[in-house]
């Protein structure tokens, strides 16, 4: 495959592990600098945290080597971070999830609460006291095998990737099949991601209100006007999100601690269903950013620069996702894509893609 040229930039995804915290995804992102210089690199909206002055030392240095990096930080204490620290442009961005248009996700809870709590490297508070029905989860999954039930939630697609594909183990090389399938098949990558992200809104809606100390999980609940009530976790991001571009939804709270938000997701509750269901749907004006700080941020987005994100919009009204790149044929098994041994790997792939399409 022909390299771009030099001025195409490299985009590196966002979140929030940026700093020494998550090991292999930094050392990728330096690896990624280190590997292409001379050419831009834009960081995606991230929060920083660091734990020790060494590995702000090795980013800073790794920063100032490459020359040509764009960070954009979703948060003020991350931006203040990095202009102190960094030799690099730095702007304030809202995460990319707000992108998203989750409007036409279906919620039908079956329970009366749930929490989607993280219990990880950013969090060891156990998730609220739950009642009667309710449960907590999270939608990180141990050996990453989803449930049954969620499994079969997946697109075509989605599985017929993972079983022709596989699973990367961490430590070894990607392995051929998953290379052909990035170049030749990218959009299958898109409709991955498709599939994680509803699997996550299912999460959330599930309960009649929800509570999470997830970033994202707060973020998806607030595009979707989904009642719930937002922790914190130990680094702060989730509250610092919130001081820099506001929320006024009144559909949501903030809870400074697992059993506050438990007493918080009742209170809710109850005045949800005292309101009755037509306050539930003006989730509208809480989905945007308000109190923008200064003119130094990327916009928020807004209608126009908003990408339709395709959920619920089918004509057949069941809220399942529409690909407008794959249609009902079946996904090619190994052995029919591995039938002709006359054609190259790749040709075999690229014949498999116009299969998925």
């Amino acid at each position: 495959m022909t390299a771009p040229p030099i001025e195409v930039p490299i985009l590196i995804a966002g979140g929030g592990n940026f700093g020494d915290v998550y090991v292999p995804e930094q050392a990728l992102r330096l690896q990624v600098l280190a590997a292409h210089p001379g050419r831009p690199v834009i960081q995606l909206p991230q929060s920083v945290w660091f734990r020790g002055p060494e590995g702000v030392a090795a980013t800073a240095e790794a920063l100032r080597r490459h020359g040509d990096v764009t960070r954009l930080l979703r948060d003020a204490p991350s931006l203040e971070l990095a202009r102190r620290h960094f030799p690099v442009p730095a702007r304030l961005c809202p995460d990319s999830a707000l992108a998203l248009d989750l409007s036409g996700v279906p919620r039908h809870p079956d329970v009366p609460m749930v929490a989607v709590w993280r219990k990880d490297k950013e969090s060891s508070v156990p998730p609220p006291p739950m009642p009667p029905g309710a449960f907590a989860c999270d939608w990180l999954l141990p050996g990453g095998q989803l449930p049954p039930e969620q499994a079969r939630e997946m697109s075509a697609a989605g599985i017929g990737f993972h079983t022709w594909v596989g699973r990367p183990k961490v430590g070894e090389p990607c392995s051929v099949r998953r290379r052909l399938a990035w170049r030749h098949m990218p959009w299958l990558f898109d409709q991955l991601a498709l599939d994680r992200c509803l699997r996550g809104c299912r999460m959330l809606v599930r309960g009649r209100v929800t509570i999470t100390n997830r970033l994202h999980g707060h973020l998806l609940c607030l595009l979707m006007g989904q009642p719930h009530v937002a922790c914190d976790v130990d680094n702060g991001k989730v509250f610092a999100y919130r001081d820099t571009w506001g929320c006024d939804a009144p559909f949501v709270r903030f809870a400074a601690s697992a059993a506050e938000a438990g007493e918080a997701a009742a209170a809710l509750a109850a005045e949800r269903g005292a309101g009755g269901r037509a306050g539930r749907r003006r989730h509208a004006e809480g989905r945007g950013v308000a109190g923008r700080p200064g003119q130094d941020d990327v916009g928020a987005g807004g209608a126009s620069g908003r990408r339709r994100f395709m959920c619920g919009s089918g004509a057949s009204g069941t809220g399942r996702p529409r690909n407008p790149q794959r249609r009902s044929q079946p996904w090619p098994s190994s052995q029919q894509i591995s039938r002709s041994r006359e054609g190259s790997p790749a040709k075999n792939v690229r014949t498999a893609a116009l299969w998925a399409r």
